[in-house]
């Protein structure tokens, strides 16, 4: 039984350290898009980390898409924005999760159910992105009339974002999950 139980520890570090280091890949593969805020970009990392969230629970998928965006960040030189990023998908990823408690995925996994779990998470995304962008607008200065219409205007990359990643998620998630029950049945949620 103990051999059992470390193998399963292997596994699931070995997962977390896999979706960390492919969700620091897709954030890589990035479109620059302009905006009155920031420098966003259009990238695949959101939906690697969802996906990471949605296949090895909330406790360990957040903790590798965390770590995942957290790497990319200070490697690109977007050190300062690490912290936000890591604790953004914890948010992001209970508002899964808990979407997919309300809906009973576990037990009835359609695909409608599954778009409304990554529709649920992409509000959340653009709710925390709104919320940052207003707030790093009234840093630099701004009037909250000014950093509510700079985050308005500096969303649209996000909206991009968030539509690649129900598409692409909505994709990828059943394949995934097929291979993933093979290696490992523990989800740890």
């Amino acid at each position: 039984m103990e051999n059992l139980n470390a193998k399963s520890h292997i596994n699931i570090l070995v997962l977390v350290a896999f979706f960390a280091a492919m969700t620091a890949l897709g954030t890589s593969i990035r479109v620059p898009m302009p905006a009155a805020i920031g420098s966003p970009f259009v990238h695949v990392g959101n939906t690697v980390a969802i996906l990471s969230v949605l296949l090895m629970g909330y406790r360990h998928g957040a903790l590798a898409a965390g770590i995942g965006f957290a790497i990319f960040d200070i490697l690109s030189g977007y050190a300062v924005e690490a912290p936000y990023y890591f604790i953004e998908i914890f948010i992001v990823g209970a508002a899964a999760i808990g979407t997919w408690r309300l809906v009973d995925f576990s037990t009835h996994k359609t695909f409608a159910r599954l778009m409304m779990i990554l529709l649920i998470a992409s509000i959340a995304k653009l709710i925390m992105t709104l919320l940052h962008n207003f707030v790093k607008a009234l840093i630099i200065g701004t009037n909250a009339p000014t950093a509510v219409s700079l985050s308005l205007a500096s969303v649209f990359p996000t909206v991009i974002n968030c539509v690649t990643t129900i598409v692409l998620a909505g994709i990828l998630y059943w394949p995934l999950e097929k291979i993933l029950n093979k290696m490992i049945l523990n989800k740890g949620y």
